[in-house]
């Protein structure tokens, strides 16, 4: 049987950038129609909450009109240090009693107030213990980031069929991608090195997902005005002059140890084999010396992310030195 095409919008509002994609999804493929990368006016959204949504529909509808974008369902990306995950054990209960139990009183499972968060779950599988038990991801996001953003899209006229978060997108790609992944999918790391915060997410052989944020990103550093997303490789050239006297300091003393810290607590909470490769994505993954400098410090092959084999670009259209930036946003449109 022939799969439906379908044409989806895919948003993520950060502190630095706006990057919003349409594509046309048939089953699990994509074929991207058209991008845009938009710098976040100031103070309009800190650490996942939106404070002046008026300025940010500004800036969004008019980037939907002037670039013609036709897509009236949405994907939107959320991320936040606020937002919770755990894993956690809960009996063989049918879906519904899950559903259930974490509706009425989520707080049995997570340090929360069930008023002010939305709660919702995977099941990862089950657990032979002294009895066997479902394994679940729960995932607990703030009202005041969820409820802004879909009052912000009911603005824009479109309709969000799916707002997920890095670590889910990123388990839709990297563990249903063999072709990619080093040693049959097997622990894994990816960083999304952004301007203002670095996201560590590693996903462990049998499935699961541990992610973090750090409080610091490339452009935390004094770049001297230039923007690492922003250059051409001409551009480049004189921007790799910042690498070793502001960049890799930046990443040396201030994110290579958070990065330290949370394969240690990996390691002592997940009982997992050592992290066979990294994966760079993000405006800092474009950095040259960057990647190497990572590999050599931590010990791991390091590969920057610029393809994907389920991603198309239809002609004319300049997408592929761009695409770390929104892998996020293809991860959690492939599988709505």
């Amino acid at each position: 049987m022939k799969k439906v095409a379908t044409r989806v919008l895919g948003i993520e509002i950060g502190s630095h950038l706006i990057k919003m994609i349409e594509v046309i999804k048939r089953g699990e493929y994509l074929t991207v129609q058209r991008y845009s990368i938009l710098h976040t006016p100031p103070n309009c959204i800190c650490n996942g909450i939106i404070s002046k949504k008026k300025v940010l529909y500004k800036v969004i509808s008019e980037e939907l009109k002037s670039q013609k974008y036709k897509a009236r369902k949405v994907v939107a990306i959320v991320q936040s240090s606020h937002i919770i995950i755990r894993n956690i054990l809960m009996e063989p209960y049918a879906e519904k009693t899950i559903k259930q139990l974490l509706e009425i009183k989520p707080e049995t499972f997570l340090p929360i107030e069930k008023k002010q968060y939305q709660v919702d779950y995977k099941i990862l599988g089950k657990v032979e213990q002294e009895e066997v038990k479902n394994k679940l991801e729960v995932v607990a996001a703030p009202n005041d980031i969820i409820f802004p953003l879909a009052e912000l899209m009911e603005d824009l006229k479109i309709k969000p069929i799916c707002i997920s978060i890095p670590s889910e997108a990123l388990a839709n790609i990297f563990t249903l991608e063999p072709r990619m992944i080093y040693d049959e999918n097997k622990n894994i790391m990816i960083i999304d090195m952004g301007g203002c915060s670095t996201t560590v997410t590693i996903i462990a052989e049998n499935g699961e997902v541990l992610t973090r944020i750090i409080s610091s990103g490339v452009e935390d550093a004094n770049t001297g005005g230039l923007r690492f997303y922003d250059l051409d490789s001409s551009a480049m050239e004189t921007f790799e002059e910042y690498f070793l006297t502001i960049i890799k300091p930046q990443v040396e003393y201030r994110i290579v140890p958070e990065i330290e810290k949370i394969l240690h607590f990996y390691y002592a909470n997940y009982q997992a084999p050592p992290i066979k490769k990294i994966y760079l994505i993000g405006g800092g993954a474009n950095i040259n010396g960057l990647r190497a400098y990572l590999r050599d410090i931590l010990n791991t092959p390091t590969k920057k992310v610029n393809q994907l084999d389920f991603v198309h670009v239809a002609p004319k259209i300049e997408f592929e030195k761009y695409i770390g930036l929104f892998v996020n946003i293809i991860g959690a449109i492939r599988w709505v």
